[in-house]
């Protein structure tokens, strides 16, 4: 990739561009800078580290479950290659790939994973996500070199889902040994972990550097030798950026998207990888309008999704049928329709719920 060259505008989505091999590439290649406003807590350590910080920290890590590009739940790009429930759906039990090496050498095995998510489950731990399964896990065991059994309170479905890093971080795995050695303050200074790239600087609120791994266990070679990480909160200031060729790629918001593809940068989206939702919370409680169906049928009925996509999203968006969004949430039906905008129908659900039709 020539830098300068009019290559991205960053909107949503990085892994495959960061990723992808370079086809007949001996080893991996060049540099590539990407400008974001923010990036997380930019400390990489999983259990120390927000959502935000995916766009990074699955390049340094492997999750115990995979995920396809699209985000279905994979046994192959995860440390896990095969997962089942117990019928009681209260035991998880995880079979692990004998063949991922940590960035230091030390082998991937049922301990780190073990290590890893007690870290993760501790009163520590700021991961984003890591409430529920605070909630839903009370035993990780050691069932062998290369087996884990998860036991929870409760039936749990979706706990691969968890544990992948289609959301957060909760599931990646960090090393016991080398963390044990070097204490938690060590590690988040030198960390280690078994992805493609490894860190090699880092200067928090500025910058992350990292390399590459010469050949890579899930994706073979890299394609580019070095990924840096710059923190510029000015949209404007990452704008200049990209078209002065300091970055090679950058985070825009939808308003400034069109202008950037009209001037011949590429712009690069991920559909359907997420969502912006308004829910309704305590319907349970019979003194509550919401707790009527007909009335929150309406309140779907009232609402131009369209129009919102268009002129609040820039056309970015487009209206979603379900949340957690059926391509990615395992059970999700994938046949839903989005609710029409029909307010007559909406006045008329309302009255017969028996509220007021201001709407």
């Amino acid at each position: 990739m020539r830098r300068g060259s009019k290559y991205g505008v960053w909107v949503v989505g990085l892994w495959l561009l960061a990723t992808s091999a370079l086809a007949g590439s001996p080893a991996p290649q060049g540099q590539l800078v990407i400008a974001l406003p923010d990036f997380g807590n930019q400390v990489p350590v999983p259990w120390q580290e927000f959502a935000f910080g995916k766009s990074y920290m699955r390049l340094i890590y492997t999750a115990l479950v995979g995920i396809t590009d699209d985000g279905q739940l994979s046994p192959d790009t995860g440390a896990a290659r095969r997962w089942e429930m117990s019928p009681d759906g209260r035991t998880w039990t995880f079979w692990l790939r004998d063949n991922i090496t940590f960035h230091n050498g030390d082998p991937l095995t049922a301990e780190d994973v073990k290590f890893s998510l007690e870290k993760m489950l501790s009163p520590k731990s700021v991961a984003s996500y890591v409430g529920r399964l605070r909630q839903q896990i009370v035993a990780v065991e050691v069932a062998g070199p290369y087996q884990v059994v998860i036991r929870t309170k409760d039936p749990v479905l979706f706990l691969p889902w968890d544990l992948s890093d289609i959301q957060g971080t909760e599931g990646m795995i960090q090393p016991k040994r080398y963390t044990e050695a070097v204490g938690d303050e060590g590690f988040a200074q030198q960390p280690v972990g078994s992805g493609p790239y490894r860190v090699v600087e880092q200067r928090h609120g500025d910058f992350l550097r990292l390399e590459a791994v010469e050949r890579h266990w899930a994706i073979g070679v890299p394609r580019y030798k070095t990924l840096l990480f710059k923190k510029v909160p000015e949209e404007s200031t990452r704008i200049a950026m990209l078209k002065t060729g300091e970055a090679d790629v950058i985070s825009v918001s939808r308003e400034r998207a069109a202008e950037l593809a009209a001037a011949g940068f590429r712009i690069f989206t991920k559909p359907r990888w997420s969502i912006l939702g308004m829910y309704f919370h305590e319907q349970w409680r019979p003194e509550v309008p919401i707790s009527k169906l007909k009335v929150r049928q309406a309140l779907n009925l009232a609402i131009n999704r369209e129009e919102l996509a268009q002129y609040v999203f820039a056309g970015m968006a487009a209206p979603a049928a379900v949340y957690p969004i059926p391509s990615r949430a395992p059970g999700a039906d994938p046949t839903l329709e989005p609710y029409p905008y029909d307010p007559e129908r909406a006045r008329q659900l309302l009255r017969e719920g028996r509220l007021p039709q201001r709407l």
